[in-house]
């Protein structure tokens, strides 16, 4: 195909995308789907997955900035995906599941760190690793809104940030913050960690 030809399968795809037509997004997927995919894998081998479909919302939400003038949708979208990356290893860079349990506070009535003997220090370590799992367990999007919460100085990412980092809306943020907060809770009291009566 030569480049008109190719600007101008873009720019009908795009306008399709646009108007909503999933058709339109299928048809992406199947020509460009791989080669996104592809370089992803390469780049990020470990957080592939969870770029290219935070590339794919993206990819619907901000369809109306693409300009085949200035190259490619497949171009533009590998962009998208690899900046989708790029975020995600930061909100990880930030706070690692391996820190997590110095940001949550499991039990107010455990002996600070300072005087922990080593049965303390001990019990504090298996709910520590408890928290990380259950953190671990959530749903990519759900546990990223909550590794963001704990980046943030003030325990509470705010939600119009990372939904524009995240080519999402500030729902979205809300309703995956409320899922995760919820599930947490349903699993450390199940481990053990709280109790019914606490809140995580």
């Amino acid at each position: 195909m030569d480049e008109d030809a190719q600007t101008q399968t873009d720019y009908d795809l795009a306008l399709n995308i646009a108007c909503g037509d999933e058709e339109a997004i299928r048809a992406f997927i199947a020509q460009h789907g791989p080669k996104v995919q592809g370089f992803l894998q390469r780049r990020y081998p470990t957080i592939w997955e969870d770029a290219w479909q935070e590339a794919l919302i993206r990819l619907v939400n901000r369809i109306n900035r693409f300009d085949p003038g200035k190259g490619s949708l497949r171009v533009w979208v590998t962009k998208l995906a690899q900046n989708c990356a790029r975020s995600i290893l930061r909100a990880e860079r930030k706070h690692p599941c391996a820190e997590a349990h110095e940001d949550i506070e499991i039990d107010k009535r455990r002996p600070s760190r300072e005087t922990l003997t080593p049965k303390h220090r001990k019990e504090a370590e298996r709910r520590a690793q408890q928290v990380r799992d259950a953190i671990d367990a959530l749903p990519s999007k759900e546990r990223r809104v909550i590794l963001a919460d704990l980046a943030h100085s003030d325990g509470k990412a705010p939600a119009g940030e990372l939904a524009e980092a995240w080519g999402t809306n500030d729902n979205a943020i809300h309703q995956a913050r409320a899922r995760a907060k919820r599930k947490l809770r349903e699993d450390l009291v199940r481990r053990g960690v709280y109790r019914e009566d606490t809140r995580p």
